[in-house]
């Protein structure tokens, strides 16, 4: 879609009647949005909540991604590509008017916002939990699982299928994979930041190799901003 495409939540009640996709957001569970104009959204994507979203430059947004702010704001910072199916924020549906207020809800409102500085990849199906901070360069792989204010450090990795706990942290430059139900048995180490002489791996140290995987993180950036802009085209064709 082109960089001019509203997202979901933006969208006219017109327009929605014709969509394939998610329903269109009822009126009084449409977050404000903040969407810079270099950022490409799938006309798919899924915004609701009552908290501000914002997204920055050049982020990518895949379709089916649910962004969700009933528990607080959401910021997804520049460069970012947030994965297809995958869901943000949270809880999956709106809190009814008669539950009484959860945990979360009586903490300060800062304590719910979830934050995605830059350059960060989201994996498919991937689940990031309300009140979350992942800082940038790191990235957190298909169908993994971060509950409430989980902590991720800079150019750290969770792989797939990995459940980090409730307020749980992984530390910068840190790769956790394995584990099972409530983060048991998740294995750590530190990957090569190209600091002294550790890390050498067949001539290269470890922060010459992770930078070239921003720089493929950035080409498949711009591949994606092409293909999905084609794809809303043609959707758009199709309903004329």
């Amino acid at each position: 879609m082109s960089a001019s495409q509203k997202p979901t939540g933006a969208r006219s009640s017109s327009n929605a009647a014709t969509r394939t996709g998610p329903p269109a957001n009822p009126p009084h569970h449409r977050p404000p949005l903040s969407v810079h104009p270099t950022a490409t959204i799938s006309e798919t994507a899924y915004f609701q909540g009552k908290h501000p979203i914002s997204i920055g430059a050049g982020t990518v947004i895949h379709p089916r991604a649910k962004l969700l702010s009933y528990e607080g704001p959401i910021s997804v910072g520049e460069g970012c590509i947030i994965g297809e199916k995958s869901v943000i924020g949270g809880p999956q549906a709106a809190p009814s008017a008669s539950e009484p207020p959860s945990t979360n809800e009586t903490r300060s409102s800062g304590s719910a916002v979830t934050i995605i500085e830059n350059s960060v990849l989201v994996g498919p199906l991937a689940t990031i939990h309300s009140g979350s901070h992942i800082h940038s360069f790191a990235a957190i792989d298909a169908s993994s699982f971060l509950g409430r204010r989980v902590r991720i450090g800079r150019h750290a990795k969770v792989c797939s299928l990995c459940r980090i706990p409730e307020d749980g942290a992984v530390e910068d430059w840190i790769v956790v994979w394995g584990g099972g139900a409530g983060g048991m048995g998740l294995q750590r180490r530190k990957r090569a930041n190209g600091r002294g002489n550790e890390g050498n791996v067949a001539g290269l140290n470890g922060r010459s190799v992770e930078n070239a995987r921003l720089v493929v993180l950035s080409k498949e950036r711009e591949t994606l901003t092409k293909l999905i802009g084609i794809g809303a085209a043609a959707a758009t064709q199709r309903r004329r």
